[in-house]
């Protein structure tokens, strides 16, 4: 047992070590974790944008799969990894969001170095140079509201690094891998100095040169929860402190088979790596001069089936802003619409008034018009209304335009909803197969809905006691462990059109039968010394034999006793009880397994009561 378990971890080892760096780069994904933090979801400033980011990773542990370190490993994994990283953002809006392509040119340094105690098992490999190109060529962020800052791309991981199968000095995947990423940054306070961020992402890798290996897919989350300190009343100087950290998971199987030591082993059955880290982020902001600079430390609390170590990040981003230009007209027009109604009921014939409050710099006479989707807007100033005569349910958009008269003009518009007739909610009765069982036995209820909506149906279910079995329509009610009672389940149904209904069942719940007692059924007397079954004794065995016929689970225990003065008692006991156990087997039919003998003890003086065999009926689920 102690040779297969060393030889499995050895086996693991080899897969993991083998090859050196390029192995490695199999066990883990392309995406490097430790590249966000604070900030997952905010863009730079419209113009060009260099940022270097300098990360180093170490560790001097290897799990196994069950997340333990393997024994009898030792050695260091380490890497820096140095990322040029360029951003252009147009000021121009795009889809409502801002367009951010992006690319990363990183230069690489690893080293390897392990050996496996107890063998002459050794590795090492190690090299530099530069290493695959990352390009987000689709990357848009928006602002929702003020308190959201989202951004969502598409990116490629070119392998333009040194990739040669096999070799120990690899800097590069030797795949191509494909990107789906998402920053997300909530700001918790008004003033967005409290931050909460998440970044993801989502690999798909293609196949290894030289290879038939198919990296499995990965995912990647990072966070974060920051705070904004002013260092100057100004705010020219801002320190930014937060907890961060990264969880990574292998979320599919590789394909493929690698060669271990000459032995072909299937990348599926490796063990799925993950790791979680978390740590702390420093950020040094200048707002005025569109540069940053920061800090960031992991430690991995917890890997499986690779290292565990920890990371640090720093590095800096500048901006060099696009110009904004000047306004071309002095006279800026402004409206703001309203409407006393944002929703009325379809055929109300109802009219909703709408407004809008104009105004301009150069407190000019400005000219109002109207128009809306759908219905008739009736008006020519500040004020109109709307009349929704004939509109069937939807939502209109009614929308005024201003004018300064002089080619300056602004718009604006409100909504209003005409909503359905409401439809009649659902009814809803029950009922059960039946209405009292026993404790440990299951009632089904049943359901019948009247719904007028044609809408899908959902279906709640709950009770005073016992556990809810299924869904639907029917559902069970399971009585395992419930005292004698009434119980009652009750039922809900909800429609796409917000009605609902209940329905109520009782299921009243006894209490089960005592369990089966064996008894005595009768007694076959005997003459002293005599063994002999005689007609009397063959009519009580033809009873029981009758009783065994018509409980077939049923068995019975023959017992036989002897006076103490007779001679060799004991043999004299058993030899009755045989003999009337061989009766009910050999002439009436009784299989034998279902009849059983056993000696009691005489009683000194009893007489012919010692001379006898007690016949005892046990049911099914009894004992004697």
């Amino acid at each position: 047992m102690r040779f297969r378990i060393k030889l499995e971890v050895i086996v693991f080892a080899c897969m993991f070590l083998a090859g050196g760096s390029s192995t490695l780069a199999q066990q883990k994904g392309q995406w490097v974790p430790g590249q966000f933090g604070l900030n997952a979801g905010v863009i730079p400033d419209p113009g060009v944008t260099y940022a270097n980011l300098a990360l180093n990773y170490s560790a001097s542990q290897l799990n196994g799969p069950n997340g333990n370190n393997i024994p009898g490993i030792n050695g260091t994994y380490s890497f820096w990894v140095d990322e040029n990283i360029f951003y252009y953002v147009p000021k121009h809006k795009f889809l409502g969001g801002y367009f951010m392509p992006y690319v990363v040119l990183p230069y690489a340094n690893g080293e390897l170095v392990a050996n496996i105690t107890g063998t002459n098992l050794t590795t090492g490999g190690g090299g530099s140079g530069f290493a695959d190109m990352y390009v987000e060529p689709f990357d848009l962020g928006w602002h929702f509201g003020k308190r959201v800052d989202f951004n969502a791309g598409y990116a490629f991981t070119a392998p333009t690094g040194r990739f040669t199968p096999g070799a120990s000095n690899n800097v590069g995947s030797g795949y191509w891998g494909n990107n789906i990423t998402s920053g997300t940054t909530f700001y918790i306070t008004q003033n967005k100095g409290t931050t909460a961020n998440l970044a993801t992402d989502w690999e798909i890798h293609g196949q290894t040169t030289g290879t038939n290996i198919t990296p499995g897919q990965a995912f990647t989350m990072e966070w974060g929860f920051g705070q904004v300190l002013p260092l100057k009343k100004d705010f020219s100087r801002l320190l930014q402190l937060g907890l961060v950290g990264y969880d990574q998971w292998q979320v599919s199987h590789s394909s493929g088979t690698l060669l271990v030591a000459g032995i072909p082993i299937p990348e599926s059955s490796i063990p799925f790596y993950s790791v979680h880290a978390v740590g702390v982020q420093a950020n040094l902001i200048f707002p005025a001069k569109d540069l940053s600079a920061f800090f960031k430390y992991y430690d991995e609390y917890h890997a499986l089936a690779r290292p565990q170590g920890r990371t640090i990040v720093f590095g800096f981003a500048w901006t060099l802003r696009i110009p904004k230009p000047t306004a071309a007209v002095p006279n800026v027009v402004s409206a703001a619409c309203s409407v006393d109604q944002s929703s009325i009921m379809a055929d109300s014939n109802q009219p909703v008034m709408a407004s809008v409050e104009g105004s301009n710099t150069h407190s000019l006479p400005m000219n109002y018009s109207w128009t809306a989707t759908g219905g008739k807007v009736d008006g020519t100033g500040p004020q109109a209304r709307w009349d929704s005569t004939g509109v069937a349910p939807g939502t209109y958009t009614i929308s005024a335009h201003v004018d300064d008269g002089h080619g300056v003009s602004s718009s604006c518009s409100s909504d209003v909803t005409v909503n359905p007739k409401p439809n009649p909610p659902p009814t809803m009765s029950c009922s059960v197969d039946r209405s009292s069982i026993l404790a440990g036995e299951r009632a089904t209820v049943s359901s019948t809905v009247i719904d007028q909506t044609n809408t899908p149906l959902t279906y709640t279910w709950q009770s005073n006691g016992g556990q809810i079995v299924g869904s639907g329509a029917s559902v069970q009610l399971d009585t395992t462990g419930l005292a004698a009672g009434d119980y009652v389940v009750t039922g809900r149904v909800a429609n796409g059109s917000g009605g609902a209904a209940d329905c109520n069942a009782t299921v009243t719940v006894q209490a089960p039968p005592a369990a089966p007692q064996a008894s005595k059924i009768g007694s076959c007397n005997f003459k002293a010394g005599s063994s002999k079954v005689d007609n009397v004794c063959k009519r009580v065995l033809d009873d029981a034999a009758v009783r065994l016929q018509n409980d077939p689970k049923a068995t019975v225990v023959l017992v036989g006793y002897a006076d103490p003065k007779e001679k060799k008692p004991d043999t004299v006991s058993k030899t009755r009880a045989d003999n009337a156990s061989q009766y009910l087997s050999q002439t009436k039919g009784v299989d034998a397994s279902r009849s059983s003998s056993r000696t009691g003890a005489g009683t000194e003086g009893a007489g012919n009561d010692n001379y006898r065999v007690d016949i005892f009926f046990v049911p099914d689920g009894a004992t004697y």
